[in-house]
């Protein structure tokens, strides 16, 4: 085969100029075209090159409001005029007939002895901001539509200028309450956010609430979950669904002596138990759905009464559509294989005939199925009220709920699942050597950007809607996948990838368009190297910068305070970094040895010196910023060495340090303030259950670095954290520095 078809190939579908040739073949083949030979190649590049002149007008078509206008079309030599029709979402709609010769002449390709002709067609409207239809007729008679989407020239924002709010985030697995069933919950997130308000806090972080797997609940990261789209029903408080003051049953067996035992243990325990959660909560929602059935669905003999909140759920399960049902199919699926001895652990090894989605054996099973499929779709239900509830608790915050979406899904997710066109086939998501020691194998599916466009971007607005919905303000979890992934073959390691290129400002400006709608600000996180210049392009669209005190170093030394852009979220530390007690005591790099995540010669000095750097240089910048004075706390004399205790005042004068910051927001955990020395997560690590449940479902290679990842609950129950001092104070430091 010719290099010059693939490399041109690989330029046209951006795949990055450094992959292998035989990763572009690779990816080339997993986007859908067919590169195997010198002659295929060769045909695919034609093919190719040649679509956009037959089909006359892109699938979508993106305008940014203020910024661009034009139109590309594309018409045989020769053609006379054209008329064309836009209809709104409103219904208002606009003409018009153009001579072809006074449009502007960008390209022209013969292709079958007939030459074609790429114009530049200035709509001569501004419509208002959406989702609208265009459509082309040519004097012919030929005729071509696009979904053409008019964007505005930047995300939403509505603070006032210089206005500075802060926050608490928290990861919802890990709060702790007297009340929840083991896990935190719903119920927890609004008692929590109620709190916040009432000591001024402009806004709750909150991690991703996708949704999950239940027949494998130990599979627990909350950022490879099986749908972006829908909720993780393991946060429903039990005893907050409407059916648990109508059920008896429900009752009786969440007052039963084993029951409340089992609830006791798994509360009081340091580390979750998702198994064990999982099992009593299920149980009791078996029972409230059966309620539910009985209570809003009564039979009669002319018929069956239905009250308003079953209407209410029958038109849940309208809206949700084809989405809805599938997902509800796939959990149903997996709870059925679940069942078998040994069950099989994701859907990849179910019987071959359930693997396809839209096979006679899944449909059969739906329709012999139904009331189960429904109880998955009544979970979603409650889970999504729950979710709606807890953040009108936030309705008084300047912000509100501050929401993340994770990078992907799972490639054994629902959505792979009941949508595999939608993924870049045989490949994986996660990160080179040159960004990490060994590189990362994240197991996530990645979406095939030919794919999406030819839908018009549809999955990824409807993702973008409900992960908007409920959110003041939403974190684009690795913010750069707008722009790039780096992705492998599924039987390799992350070593024989290559980064592969998506449509970034198309996205970007849907992004904005639904912040717009949904009156959400969006943040994105860009730790990392930044591909491209992205974030000056992510500035002019509006995204705000998430910025970790850690990660903002020139040369390893902290900047000032007033070095922070306004046009960011500033915090002390994330889930994925040490803690500020963890990074004073080094804890990291003592654990990290402890379970042997350093398996090079260099990487455990590396990561000891690394310490010493860090905390010598935060003593350094709370010195020189006068942050340690201005809580009546002094430097540490000998920071190198000096790790056995927290330095007094470390917390409050860290609080002041970034309360000082410019940025429009300030996020400071519950680990930082109560000096929590475990992480709720070590990238690099495999997840290791902590369930004391014989029915666990987990699989860990020898090979793989264990620890309790996305399991670790909060240091002080919610009923308690508004009493501790520490909190007390900082508190008063953020809202006198943020006034």
């Amino acid at each position: 085969m010719t290099t010059s078809a693939l490399n041109q190939l690989a330029k046209i579908t951006d795949i990055h100029e450094d992959a292998t040739q035989e990763m572009r073949k690779n990816i080339l083949n997993a986007l859908g075209y067919s590169v195997e030979t010198e002659k295929k190649a060769e045909k695919t590049l034609k093919e190719l090159l040649d679509a956009p002149f037959l089909e006359m007008i892109s699938p979508v078509c993106i305008l940014r409001k203020d910024r661009t206008s034009s139109i590309n079309i594309h018409f045989p030599k020769g053609q006379d005029s054209f008329k064309w029709t836009l209809q709104e979402e409103n219904e208002s709609e606009y003409s018009g007939e153009v001579y072809i010769n006074e449009t502007e002449l960008l390209e022209t390709r013969e292709i079958n002895g007939v030459v074609y002709e790429k114009r530049c067609f200035e709509l001569p409207v501004s419509p208002e901001l959406g989702y609208h239809d265009f459509c082309v007729i040519t004097s012919e008679g030929k005729e071509a539509k696009t979904k053409l989407i008019y964007t505005p020239e930047k995300c939403y924002f509505h603070l006032e200028e210089n206005e500075r709010c802060w926050g608490v985030p928290v990861q919802l697995f890990s709060l702790k309450s007297e009340n929840n069933q083991g896990i935190g919950d719903f119920t927890d997130l609004g008692n929590f956010g109620k709190m916040l308000a009432k000591n001024k806090a402009g806004m709750l972080g909150l991690g991703p609430v996708h949704a999950m797997f239940p027949n494998v609940p130990e599979e627990a990261s909350p950022y490879a979950p099986s749908s972006r789209t829908f909720y993780n029903h393991i946060y429903i408080d039990v005893t907050n669904v409407p059916d648990f003051k109508n059920s008896k049953k429900a009752k009786k067996l969440y007052n039963s002596a084993d029951f409340q035992e089992k609830l006791t243990k798994i509360r009081n325990a340091p580390y979750i138990d998702y198994t064990t959660v999982t099992e009593i909560k299920t149980a009791i929602l078996k029972k409230l759905y059966e309620s539910f059935l009985e209570t809003e669905f009564k039979q009669t003999p002319e018929l069956i009464e239905i009250s308003n909140r079953g209407k209410a759920f029958h038109q849940f399960c309208i809206d949700g559509g084809s989405e809805l049902d599938d997902f509800a199919v796939f959990q149903t699926l997996s709870e059925h294989f679940s069942k078998e001895k040994p069950s099989p652990y994701n859907w990849k090894e179910w019987v071959a005939e359930y693997q396809d989605f839209n096979s006679k054996k899944v449909k059969t099973f739906a329709a012999e199925h139904a009331d189960r499929i429904d109880f998955y779709k009544y979970l979603q239900w409650e889970t999504e009220r729950q979710l709606k509830e807890a953040s009108e608790h936030c309705k008084d915050m300047s912000i509100g709920l501050y929401m993340d979406l994770a990078v992907g899904v799972s490639s054994t997710s629902a959505e792979v699942w009941s949508d595999p066109e939608l993924f870049i086939k045989k490949m994986l998501v996660g990160v080179p050597p040159f960004a990490h020691i060994h590189g990362q194998n994240w197991k996530l599916a990645a979406l095939n950007p030919v794919t999406l466009k030819k839908r018009a971007y549809l999955p990824f607005i409807k993702m973008l809607r409900n992960s908007m919905k409920y959110a003041g303000c939403l974190r684009l979890d690795h913010v750069f996948q707008l722009r790039r992934l780096y992705i492998f073959p599924d039987d390799q390691t992350p070593n024989q990838g290559a980064f592969v290129g998506y449509p970034a400002e198309d996205l970007m400006a849907i992004v904005a368009l639904e912040s717009h709608r949904n009156k959400c600000i969006i943040v994105g996180e860009d730790v990392g190297f930044d591909p491209k210049n992205f974030r000056e392009e992510a500035k002019d669209f509006g995204f705000m910068r998430c910025r970790v005190m850690h990660d903002l170093r020139k040369n390893r030394v902290f900047c000032n305070s007033e070095e922070y852009e306004k046009d960011a979220v500033v915090m002390s530390s994330t889930h994925d970094c040490s803690s500020l007690s963890r990074l004073w005591k080094n804890s990291y790099a003592h654990e990290g040895e402890l379970i042997g995540l350093f398996d090079k010669q260099g990487l455990r000095e590396i990561a000891y010196e690394s310490g010493i750097l860090d905390r010598t240089e935060l003593n350094s910048v709370l010195e020189r910023t006068g942050a340690w004075e201005a809580v009546g706390g002094k430097p540490v004399a000998d920071p190198a060495h000096d790790t056995e205790e927290m330095p007094e005042k470390l917390i409050q004068a860290v609080a002041t340090y970034l309360a000082k910051a410019p940025s429009f927001g300030m996020l400071m955990p519950l680990c930082d303030m109560f000096e929590m020395d475990k992480s709720v997560n070590i990238p690099g690590t495999m997840q290791k259950h902590t369930s004391m449940s014989k029915n666990v479902n987990f699989r860990a290679s020898k090979k793989d670095v264990l620890y309790p990842n996305w399991r670790l609950k909060d240091a002080i129950s919610i009923e308690k954290i508004e009493q501790q001092q520490i909190f007390k104070d900082i508190v008063e430091i953020i809202n006198k520095e943020r006034k």
